[in-house]
């Protein structure tokens, strides 16, 4: 009897193993791109994590070129266990998220990768539309994620650690569904629920977006529908958001107390930035005429007391970073500058927010005194002099300012 299989001095040939072990090299070749990242515990971890890494080995597309058969085995495993996002970004500043990356480029002109790949089923575009100085600072940057890991993009791009509250306002987005395997002529595929699936997470994190466009093989009435929840956005309770402000505040205070400084500094930014977020949103206006003068008051003093607790806290890591065997008189000076800034932003929370309120004196001896305490830890002595001069004037009795004056003395 005849056997099926080759003869044992013949080599085996691609088609020759079984299916299943087939599969698992289209998968090991389409579909390993690493593990997703965690969530950082430390600022050296978090700093890690916001550089936007590729991974390692890249999707090796080639095989889908191959023949017909292996070409159809492939597309099946793929399409069961990928779908692959482009990315295009101009001007726009874009966080790392826990998901891989499994093609960057911040050269798209010199390194057209991301623009010449045709497995895509959505291409995705950002861009500035501000005044321009975004454009200036930000590189273009394109890249390739999978679908399954949109939403976490979405949701690192729309975050406080992205710090872009500008961004539902200042920006143009298009989306642009694409049928690279023309399943949509596909009987057996379900196509409305494979759009439905792939915008979902844009439905899940943008609200209040009031320039946004889809296109491409996306159903007229679905795109219509996620349009409208993308532009409308719900106005805040006011208690509530204020509630919430507070309780970020209270929660950066106490992991501070504790000793997690970093977790402070989120909570903090976390705070700030759903300030900054309503204040540059669409609902402003309404917000303003509506909720009246006393809440644009406390949003103010949230405001200035959030950049107080973030500046303590810089200054508290220059202390640190004085007292190390070798001084980094750079990034003390850069520290120092950032702690002026934190200051300045603090004492103008009253027009910012378009109200008159100013901050007390106590308020603006502290801003003073932390600005005094960083410029002698950044060896400007002179300023420092200065500063603690005009936190005397406002409080000329309290005793860590005549400390700080006593120590400038030295």
């Amino acid at each position: 009897m005849e056997s099926d299989h080759p003869p044992a001095d013949t080599p085996l040939q691609f088609m020759d193993y079984p299916l299943e072990i087939r599969q698992q090299i289209y998968a090991e070749l389409l579909c390993s791109f690493g593990e997703p990242k965690k969530d950082p515990e430390t600022a050296e971890e978090h700093e890690a994590m916001r550089r936007i890494d590729q991974v390692a080995s890249l999707a090796q597309t080639a095989i889908l070129r191959v023949n017909r058969q292996i070409h159809d085995e492939a597309k099946e495993v793929m399409l069961n266990q990928n779908r692959f996002v482009r990315i295009f970004t101009y001007g726009i500043r874009v966080s790392t998220f826990p998901g891989p990356i499994i093609v960057h480029t911040t050269d798209p002109d010199r390194n057209p990768i991301v623009e010449q790949f045709r497995w895509a089923v959505m291409s995705y575009t950002i861009t500035d539309s501000g005044d321009g100085s975004a454009a200036l600072q930000e590189p273009n940057t394109n890249f390739i994620i999978l679908a399954k890991d949109l939403g976490a993009f979405l949701g690192a791009l729309v975050g406080p650690e992205n710090n872009y509250p500008t961004l539902p306002t200042g920006s143009e987005h298009k989306i642009v569904l694409h049928d690279p395997f023309r399943l949509s002529v596909d009987p057996s595929h379900h196509t409305l629920k494979a759009q439905k699936r792939l915008l979902q997470p844009f439905r899940d994190h943008f609200r209040g977006f009031t320039d946004v466009k889809i296109e491409g093989n996306v159903d007229n009435e679905l795109a219509k529908t996620v349009l409208a929840e993308l532009s409308n956005e719900d106005m805040p309770d006011p208690q509530e958001f204020i509630s919430e402000v507070v309780h970020l505040m209270d929660e950066g205070e106490v992991y501070s107390d504790n000793g997690n400084l970093f977790k402070a500094l989120q909570a903090w930014k976390r705070g700030g930035f759903k300030l900054k977020r309503l204040k540059a949103g669409k609902l402003w206006p309404k917000v303003r005429e509506e909720f009246g003068v006393g809440f644009l008051e406390h949003l103010a003093e949230l405001c200035l007391t959030l950049l107080g607790h973030v500046a303590q806290q810089t200054v508290a890591e220059m202390h640190s970073a004085s007292n190390m065997e070798e001084v980094d008189a750079e990034m003390l000076s850069q520290k120092y500058s950032k702690v002026r800034k934190l200051g300045s932003l603090a004492l103008s929370a009253g027009p910012l927010y378009e109200c008159n309120w100013q901050p007390s004196a106590h308020q603006w001896a502290q801003i003073m005194f932390r600005a005094a305490q960083a410029g002698r830890l950044a060896g400007d002595r002179v300023t420092a002099g200065i500063l603690i001069q005009g936190a005397l004037l406002q409080q000329p009795n309290d005793a860590a300012l005549l400390q700080e004056a006593a120590e400038l003395r030295v």
